[in-house]
This record gives structure tokens, C-alpha cells and sequence, in this order.
């Protein structure tokens, strides 16, 4: 009995320790990378906390906001860090490293209370080192960040759906505490749903749907019985009610704190459009999981690829298709509930990527964790019934294919980003120009604002501007920033090597320009804006 055991625990500690190295690699990643590929859109929770923080306003006056009110979210955890540092990155890099390590949590959390066995536990760190492989994922999960909050939400829905329907340990507990969990549901459909509509459409609308199919295939197709079962119609009901609330704050919101539509522009496509649609999904998700490009075959790059290649078949196609197989087979109805709303969740997306113009393949984070659930499962029942061979087997290989992607991580970004730092270093960055030549005040396309007013911690205010025709680009920032009264002295226009050519008339109205590498500055005695003649608004 002992050798085996030890035996055990050693496969097992080989994947808790290629876990926690995972873990440690993303982190590091944050803290190192974010600056280098950081970006206006990312500078969105900064903006909002530095007016939060001047106005001393939740929702601060003639803040200009994107596809969706930020309520309950990252910013917030932002907002706090802000009163107590001043440096605008790091604040937006521990925010983003908290969401990570609450996201971890949940996952081990997750399965702990769904699963049964020693390989509750296997199954945690297999979905945790899928979710950590370097894939495209990482800009919307570890570095932007704008998607993390969906592992997040479904996960605290399904554990709650399950300690109301399904926890079979909980029962004295959940009649004690039955309309406080009720409580916690309708509080947490609210907050998403005020989110706004992609928030619906990723959790409310498939869960809406999932309790009634749900209890239509587990009541033998006899749809008299659906109606029968009392908690799963109540929560049904305090979903829908819920959702209503949610959407109903949202709209009032949405008119009384922004000037413009803010529920995105999603859209039917046209035939052509959607044939388009169809041609690219799957090189699209070819990409996503990092399974393709121009790589030598023989290369780490190239062996990292095929090995990426072999995870994408495992998780996009045959983990989905055996949860569908096995479905009869399950012992845990929650497993059962869990199969129908993740397919339901991933059927919508993948239909909102097919016949709408929401087609860009960073949508498909959420199905792409579904898929990782349903391979973690699957791993976990092989190893279970294929015997210690298998288990040693799966996590060798598991192994080699969390270093070299994390090796070809690091070669093929990591190190480029550092000497990308060095090179500034040494010879200056565009903010450390901008300060020695006294330019704090200035405007740039959008992509060039907010990016280097963030990086100067708000000392540069670099705000959007559209040349041609002129004016000011009201998306993610705030209209104080374009206060004439506040700046009306001298100022810049920032021109970046990608932008494109503006008039001869910004020139001619210049009374300087600099050059900072490919960079052009054209500097004015006054606020562009006082300038009649470059005013065509």
C-alpha cells in the first residue's frame, strides 16, 4: 500500500508543481509584458478611477463610456488601488493579477464541491494548466483582461446552481439557508444582467433555457412533469425577473449618463458576409489556439504548434462530442445540467460569430473554456479507468507541452519585449521626450492617447483626436480632458508612423516640429481646438 501511494503522489506532485509553475509564468507575464503591448483600450479602468477620484463621483459627469456601463467590475478593484498608488500600470496589473488568482481559486473551488474523489483534484490543475498555455487567449485574459470576468461569472453561477439543486451534502443547510441562497441568485443575475446584453447572452438566456430542457430530458420527455419541480422553477422564475431588472437599469443608465447608443452595433450580415464568416472560423480558431503559422517544423516554434494542434482536436472537438456520448452515462445530474447550458452558451456564441458581425475570434474565450471543462473531465474518467500507466502518461505529456509553449512563450515575446525595454533604457522613451521638452498637453489618434497618458501616471494628457474631419474621439475617456479652459495654451499633436497623412494646414498652423524616432510632434502656441481653420466639426 505505501509504495503505491507514494508512488501516486508523485505523479501528483508533478502536476500541482507544473501548475504552480504555470501560474508563476502568468503573473510574471503580467508584471513584464503589459507595459510593452499595453494599449488605450486597456487604459479604460485608469481613466474612469482618475475622474472617479478628481470628481469624486461614481459615474463621473460627461464620462464617455464604450458598449457597456462599467458597474460591478475590475475597475472598481482599479479605483481602490488608485487612492493608495500613483503608479496608473501597476495598478491595472495587480487588478488584473487579483481577477487571475480569484479565477484560480474559483476553478479549485469549483471542482472541489462538483466533483467526487482524488480526482476532483486533477481535474482542477489540468483546467488550470489549459487556461495558462501561452494561446491568444492571453491578451483578453491576463493582459487586457476584458474577458477574464466570464470564467469568473460562470463559474459563480454554476456553483450556486449547484448548491441549490444539486448538492446532495447540503441539504439541512440549504433548508436553513434556502431563501438566503435565493437571495444571493437574484442579486447575482441582477449584476450581471445590468452588465449589459453580452453578459444575457453568454449566462442569463442559456441558463433560462437550459432549466426547462434540462428538466424535460430528465423527466423521460414528459413535459407535464417539467412544471413539477419547485426549486429549479423558482429559480427560473427569480432568473427572468432578475434579467428583466438588470436590463431595465441598464437602459436607464445607458440614457441618463451617456449622450450616444452604448449597446454595441451588433448586426445580421449578408449572405456574403456570413459565406465569409464561415471560411475564416476555422483558421480563426486554428489561431486562437496558437496551432498554426509560418514555422519551421523543426523548430520549438514549430513543435509547440503541432503540439497545440493536438490540444485544439482534443478540446474543440472530441472533449464536446463525448460529453454528448456519454451523457446517459453520468452519475451527477449537475454534470448533466453543466453539458446542456455549456453547449447552449457555446451554440449561441458560435452563432453570434457566424451570423453577425460580432465575428472576431476573441469572442470565443468563453466557449474555448467550456471546452477546457469538458477536457479536464474527460482526462480525469480515463485516468480513472485506465489505471497509473495512463495517469503518468497523461501528465508526461501534459508536462512537455506546458514547457515548450511556455520555453516558445518566452522566446518568441518575452525576450523580444526585453530588448525592446533595454533599447529604451537606453536611449529614452517617448514619454521621457514628451517631459523634456515641457509637451504635457496634446492630441493623437486613439490608439496613441490614452496608451501613453496611462504610461505617464496622467502627467501627459493625450487625448483622442480624428484629423480628417476634426474632432474629438468621445470613446473611453472623459470630456473634461478636451476643457479648453483647463488647456489653452500650448499643445501637440502626436503623429505616429502607422497614422495617416494629416493636412498640409496642421503643419503650416505648427510653430515647432519635433521628431522622436519615426515619430512626428508638431507643437502649437494654443489649443488646437481656439485654431478656426483646423476646426471643420
Amino acid at each position: 500500500m505505501h509504495p503505491k501511494r507514494r508512488s501516486f503522489s508523485k505523479r501528483k506532485l508533478l502536476l500541482f508543481i507544473m501548475t504552480v509553475f504555470s501560474i508563476s509564468a502568468v503573473l510574471f507575464y503580467i508584471l513584464y509584458c503589459t507595459r510593452s503591448i499595453f494599449t488605450s483600450d486597456m487604459a479604460y479602468w485608469l481613466l474612469m478611477a482618475d475622474e472617479q477620484i478628481k470628481t469624486r463621483q461614481f459615474f463621473p459627469d460627461g464620462f464617455c463610456y464604450t458598449t457597456g456601463i462599467l458597474i460591478f467590475s475590475p475597475e472598481l478593484i482599479v479605483l481602490v488601488l488608485r487612492l493608495f498608488c500613483q503608479d496608473w500600470l501597476l495598478c491595472r496589473e495587480l487588478t488584473v493579477i487579483l481577477l487571475v488568482l480569484a479565477a484560480i481559486v474559483l476553478i479549485f473551488y469549483f471542482y472541489h464541491h462538483t466533483l467526487s474523489g482524488k480526482n476532483r483534484y486533477t481535474a482542477a490543475l489540468l483546467s488550470i494548466l489549459m487556461l495558462t498555455l501561452p494561446m491568444m487567449h492571453y491578451w483578453e485574459t491576463f493582459y487586457e483582461a476584458a474577458y477574464t470576468y466570464q470564467i469568473i461569472w460562470d463559474l459563480l453561477l454554476m456553483l450556486l446552481i449547484y448548491r441549490l439543486l444539486f448538492s446532495q451534502a447540503a441539504q439541512e443547510e440549504r433548508r436553513n439557508y434556502l431563501p438566503l441562497l435565493y437571495i444571493v441568485w437574484f442579486i447575482l443575475i441582477f449584476l450581471c444582467s445590468i452588465k449589459g446584453m453580452k453578459s444575457i447572452f453568454l449566462f442569463t438566456l442559456p441558463i433560462v433555457v437550459s432549466f426547462p430542457v434540462f428538466s424535460y430530458i430528465e423527466n423521460q420527455f414528459r413535459i407535464e412533469l417539467v412544471l413539477k419541480n419547485k426549486k429549479q422553477n423558482i429559480l427560473l422564475v427569480l432568473t427572468i425577473i432578475g434579467t428583466v431588472l438588470g436590463v431595465t437599469g441598464y437602459t436607464a443608465l445607458s440614457k441618463i449618463l451617456t449622450l450616444e447608443s452604448i449597446s454595441g452595433s451588433v448586426s445580421f450580415v449578408s449572405m456574403e458576409k456570413l459565406t465569409e464568416n464561415f471560411n475564416k472560423l476555422i483558421p480563426s480558431i486554428l489561431r486562437f489556439y496558437y496551432a498554426t503559422g509560418e514555422k519551421e517544423l523543426v523548430s520549438l516554434s514549430g513543435i509547440t504548434s503541432g503540439m497545440y494542434l493536438i490540444v485544439m482536436f482534443l478540446c474543440a472537438i472530441v472533449s464536446p462530442v463525448w460529453m454528448i456520448l456519454r451523457y446517459k452515462k453520468v452519475k451527477k445530474p449537475f454534470w448533466r445540467f453543466y453539458t446542456i447550458y455549456a453547449f447552449i452558451s457555446n451554440f449561441l456564441l458560435l452563432y453570434t460569430m457566424l451570423f453577425t458581425n460580432a465575428s472576431n475570434i476573441i469572442y470565443y474565450e468563453l466557449v474555448f473554456w467550456h471546452n477546457i471543462v469538458f477536457t479536464s473531465i474527460l482526462l480525469t474518467d480515463l485516468i480513472k479507468a485506465k489505471g497509473k500507466y495512463f495517469e503518468g502518461f497523461i501528465y508526461a505529456v501534459t508536462t512537455i507541452i506546458v514547457l515548450c509553449g511556455h520555453l516558445n512563450y518566452m522566446t518568441e515575446t518575452v525576450l523580444p519585449i526585453r530588448n525592446e525595454y533595454k533599447v529604451d533604457q537606453e536611449e529614452g522613451t517617448l514619454i521621457d521626450f514628451l517631459k523634456e521638452n515641457d509637451l504635457n498637453y496634446g492630441f493623437s489618434t486613439f490608439w496613441n492617447s490614452y496608451k501613453y497618458m496611462a504610461l505617464s501616471n496622467g502627467e501627459i494628457k493625450l487625448v483622442s483626436y480624428i484629423i480628417t474631419p476634426s474632432y474629438p474621439y468621445y470613446w473611453m475617456t472623459s470630456r473634461s480632458y478636451y476643457d479648453v479652459g483647463k488647456h489653452p495654451g500650448r499643445c501637440f499633436i502626436l503623429v505616429a508612423p502607422d497614422d495617416e497623412a494629416i493636412d498640409d494646414k496642421y503643419y503650416l498652423a505648427t510653430s515647432e516640429i519635433k521628431e522622436y524616432k519615426d515619430y512626428k510632434i508638431l507643437i502649437y502656441e494654443k489649443n488646437i481646438l481656439l485654431y478656426d481653420e483646423l476646426n471643420t466639426q
